[in-house]
């Protein structure tokens, strides 16, 4: 209202681009079939997923099975028993993951990066003791980016029975094992193009 005024504005403009020749572009296009061994394994992760769980009460742990832990998370690297008892999860259950998926695993909602190797061959009533830093997100501050004991006892172990193939039909709705197959190489075929199309 009473004198001149100066402004400054910066304003977003398109770049000048120099556009390829897309004559002579290539795109490659890297053909997957479906092999009869990608089917038979499909086959066998539809078995594990209609399996039934069995209790293992004189075995050891193996890949893939269900363990049921009771888990000490206590304060300190390589800490005793009579460290400070941050938290206390009875009968929480863990997945034990083999190389296909780096051993990784969860107790109580930490990631634990080694728990695969860590349990294999343990038995009803070994302990496990893990040290690590707790992840940085964790809710108690105790465990968030500190030192960490995690102590695991083991209390029971669950083994998926797989199915047999043949009877996969009838529990997915198919008449034969071979109309099973031919969904399935059809899936598997549909999904390599979908790789395939994001891959180009």
């Amino acid at each position: 209202d009473d004198g001149p005024l100066v402004f400054k504005v910066e304003v977003e403009v398109a770049p000048e681009v120099t556009l390829p020749d897309f004559e002579k572009l290539k795109v490659e296009k890297v053909a997957k079939p479906v092999t009869d061994a990608d089917i038979d394994a499909e086959l066998d992760s539809q078995a594990m997923r209609h399996g039934e769980p069995q209790t293992i009460t004189d075995g050891k742990v193996e890949e893939k099975d269900y363990v049921q832990v009771d888990c000490h998370i206590l304060a300190g690297e390589k800490a005793d028993d009579d460290a400070e008892v941050l938290e206390h999860h009875h009968d929480v259950y863990a997945l034990v993951h083999g190389e296909d998926y780096e051993y990784k695993g969860h107790v109580a909602g930490i990631l634990i990066p080694d728990l695969g190797k860590k349990l294999t061959g343990k038995k009803i009533g070994d302990e496990v003791a893990i040290s690590q830093t707790g992840p940085e997100s964790h809710e108690n501050e105790k465990i968030r980016e500190q030192p960490i004991t995690i102590k695991l006892n083991l209390k029971q172990i669950q083994r998926i029975k797989a199915v047999d193939h043949d009877a996969l039909p009838a529990l997915i709705g198919f008449e034969t094992l071979d109309e099973l197959k031919d969904r399935i190489r059809q899936s598997l075929e549909e999904r390599h193009q979908r790789e395939q199309q994001v891959a180009m």
